[in-house]
């Protein structure tokens, strides 16, 4: 009798878990048959045998590198605003990190260190020369760890609305563990994950959060993300794994005070604590220079392309000396 219940409770687990993945592998189909991602050309870049997407706009004699946010549903495409006009004087390189949009997403523990040498090895090797670097977001952490390790990269670095530093400076914890072992269970893991990046759920994201006026948010933008968060049938769990688990999270206090080159921060006024973040920025690095724009969320180049432009060459075309600004 008691084997008999054991063997009805397996084989009602085998029935679930087989039916849980069947559902996942359909939210997959769903999300990525439509293509917008990867239709376009691409070129890529090989690094620790994995393939990082990247995309060459432009043939100006200054070369500038677009680094997204750090979200499995970010890629390259974020800068679609504002890279047609950026190549009309420079050359642009746009970028799909590793665990991201149509590069490569390996089944590992993504931190802070190991974007730095992804940034680094694409400069090295992709760009072959200096580049002014502009990351968004959590980006930002690992650009600013790459400059640091490596200077002789960057001709300079400009971040927009930078994670606070009191944030990257929380390691992890017991609850944050748990969340991120939950994400790389297989079956389980990947239902909770398309549970996160649920096309629904993305959309009132960025409507809440992303965007200071949600009616600026266009249909293709959120078909982007949704489909760059599930290309791979969802193995962007483990980079959403590292980032609940608080892996990437990396006290840069110390890094930031080191930088010697032009160092420049673009904040929304009307973006969370986005002021007060870059107030914390240039205590650190007092030579950090800031520039404002209201009225804009946390993607001003997606919201407002005109007015972050307009910041960006002035960035792009001043003089080193941050006081030419």
């Amino acid at each position: 009798m008691k084997k008999d219940r054991l063997f009805k409770a397996a084989l009602l687990s085998a029935g679930c878990i087989a039916g849980l993945h069947t559902v996942n592998r359909h939210i997959y189909r769903l999300a990525t048959v439509k293509k917008h991602l990867t239709a376009e050309e691409n070129s890529s870049f090989n690094w620790h045998g994995q393939n990082i997407y990247y995309r060459v706009h432009g043939r100006g004699k200054t070369s500038v590198l677009l680094i997204h946010d750090l979200t499995p549903a970010a890629s390259g495409r974020e800068w679609k605003r504002v890279v047609e006009k950026l190549s009309t004087k420079y050359t642009v390189y746009a970028i799909d990190l590793p665990g991201c949009g149509r590069s490569d997403k390996p089944h590992l523990t993504y931190t802070n260190f190991y974007y730095a040498e992804a940034i680094i090895a694409f400069i090295e090797n992709v760009v072959c020369r200096k580049v002014h670097v502009i990351a968004s977001g959590y980006s930002a952490s690992a650009a600013i760890a790459a400059a640091a390790y490596d200077k002789t990269k960057f001709s300079a670095l400009t971040v927009i609305n930078p994670p606070s530093l009191e944030k990257l400076s929380t390691g992890p914890s017991k609850k944050s563990e748990l969340a991120r072992a939950l994400l790389q269970v297989p079956v389980l893991g990947t239902m909770v994950y398309n549970i996160i990046f649920a096309r629904a759920r993305i959309k009132k994201i960025m409507k809440d959060r992303y965007f200071y006026n949600d009616f600026l948010l266009d249909e293709s933008t959120v078909e982007e993300a949704y489909e760059g968060a599930h290309i791979g049938v969802a193995d962007g769990r483990f980079l959403q794994a590292s980032l609940s688990g608080r892996y990437l999270n990396f006290d840069i206090r110390r890094i930031l005070s080191s930088l010697t080159l032009p160092f420049t921060i673009i904040c929304s006024t009307d973006y969370a604590q986005e002021e007060k973040t870059a107030e914390e920025y240039e205590k650190v690095q007092p030579k950090a220079y800031t520039l404002k724009i209201e009225h804009v969320g946390r993607y001003p180049h997606l919201e407002s392309a005109p007015r972050t432009l307009e910041l960006l060459f002035k960035i792009l075309e001043a003089d080193k000396n941050t006081s030419a600004f």
